[in-house]
C-alpha cells in the first residue's frame, strides 16, 4: 500500500480514535474502582464507638480493633513481638488517620475506607469486617 497524505490522516485518525477510546475506558475503570470509597460522615458513622475484626490482605495477621468516640483506639492480634496496642484515630478529609504506640513506631498513617460489600471494608493493607 502506498501511503498518501489522505491515508496517513485516515490512519492517524484511527489511531487517535483508538487512543481516545482507551483513555475513556481507563478513566471509567479508574472512577469505578474509587466509587466505593466512603465519605467522611460515612466513615464516622461506621467506626466511631464501634469495634470490628480485621486481618491483613494475606490473612496472616488478624485480630480485633475498637475505635472509641473520644478518638482513642485499641487493637489486638497475632503481631510479631506483641499482642495488643493502643493509640489515637482521627478523620482527615475522608481518610482515617491512625497513630499507635508500637505499630509503625508511633508514625501516623492515613487511609480511606473502601466498601467491599457484605460488611467488609479495605483500609490500607487490612480487611475489616463489621
Amino acid at each position: 500500500m502506498q501511503y498518501t497524505t489522505a491515508n496517513i490522516l485516515t490512519l492517524g485518525g484511527a489511531m487517535y480514535t483508538n487512543n481516545l477510546l482507551m483513555v475513556i475506558l481507563l478513566c471509567g475503570i479508574s472512577q469505578a474502582s474509587h466509587a466505593d470509597t466512603l465519605k467522611k460522615k460515612d466513615v464516622l458513622n461506621l467506626i466511631s464507638g464501634k469495634s470490628a475484626t480485621w486481618q491483613t490482605e494475606d490473612g496472616k495477621i488478624k485480630g480485633t480493633i475498637a475505635w472509641a468516640a473520644d478518638g482513642s483506639q485499641s487493637v489486638s492480634g497475632n503481631f510479631s513481638g506483641f499482642d495488643s496496642d493502643s493509640g489515637t484515630w482521627r478523620i482527615k478529609g475522608a481518610d482515617v488517620c491512625s497513630t499507635w504506640t508500637k505499630i509503625r513506631k508511633g508514625k501516623e498513617q492515613c487511609n480511606p475506607f473502601e466498601d467491599l460489600g457484605g460488611g467488609k471494608y479495605k483500609s490500607g493493607k487490612s480487611i475489616i469486617q463489621f
